[in-house]
């Protein structure tokens, strides 16, 4: 059995096979009526695509200054405040397209900023999960629109790479609720907060549960970030207005619908260590 990639030697990834979907999900397709499998494979690590660069082991060094902070009197405030500007640089770097601009209303700063701090406060509340009621809170900040038209798409959305087969928006609810009930599963629990968060932001980004790709991509990214958060490492600050960091994101993405998650995982990994180093130790401050 392949196994994935991760510090804590985790078999979750591993567990989601090729051509093999949660019971619920495959019910919920057959009823359908198409009898077809809709939208990318769940990922899969294989052996020959593990990293050599060791990226746990130095998220766990940096992690060791980073957490740091917490041991002096206000500690997380002053890391919070630390934060806030790398999350706003990436705000407004943001990712956007101009067609998209033309027929949709720009995505408003303050209510990103709005919604990460939404993200961070229930990452750091004991015992509270993330699930499709988390999912359309975030969007509805992110998407700042006052409107009465119900959240989900209603109509395929433009493909993110030849291999991108999103579900017909019938089953969007569903599979969903599907997907945040594996998020919960004990293989889920087994796998590193990164790749977690990794494999949260690829459903999503599958699924494609919103019309706008920009505001879907944010709300995916943020609901990957609480993953991340609640194990006390940093928000996943993915800034586009970095050197490459666009076109490296969009063909770590493109490997990832063939099934190669690792340059993902290590893309996240790396906008971590950004972050744990640009905010410093306190001796810095």
């Amino acid at each position: 059995m392949a196994r994935a990639v991760s510090g804590r030697g985790s078999r979750g990834i591993a567990a989601w096979k090729p051509g093999k979907k949660p019971e619920g999900e495959r019910e919920a397709r057959g009823r359908a009526g198409a009898g077809r499998v809709w939208g990318m494979e769940l990922p899969i690590f294989q052996d020959n695509l593990k990293s050599s660069g060791g990226w746990a082991e130095r998220v766990a060094r940096g992690r060791a200054e980073w957490d740091r902070w917490l041991e002096l009197p206000g500690g997380l405030a002053s890391r919070d405040q630390r934060v806030e500007p790398l999350e706003l640089r990436a705000i407004i770097h943001g990712w956007g397209d101009r067609r998209e601009q033309e027929t949709v209303s720009p995505i408003d700063h303050d209510c990103l900023l709005m919604a990460t701090a939404r993200i961070r406060q229930w990452a750091r509340e004991p015992g509270v999960g993330f699930g499709s009621a988390q999912l359309l809170e975030i969007y509805r900040q992110v998407d700042g629109r006052e409107t009465d038209l119900p959240p989900w798409r209603t109509e395929q959305p433009p493909l993110l790479s030849p291999l991108h087969d999103p579900v017909p928006a019938v089953l969007l609810p569903r599979m969903v609720d599907l997907a945040f009930d594996w998020f919960t599963s004990e293989g889920f629990e087994e796998m590193h907060p990164l790749e977690q968060a990794t494999v949260v932001f690829l459903r999503l980004l599958d699924l494609h549960p919103f019309e706008s790709p920009a505001r879907t991509k944010w709300t995916a990214l943020l609901a990957a970030g609480f993953y991340t958060q609640r194990a006390g490492l940093p928000p996943l600050i993915v800034d586009p207005g970095a050197p490459d960091a666009s076109a490296r994101f969009d063909q770590a993405l493109e490997a990832a619908f063939r099934m190669l998650t690792q340059p993902l995982i290590e893309l996240f990994a790396e906008a971590t260590l950004r972050t744990m180093e640009e905010v410093g130790a306190p001796e810095a401050v």
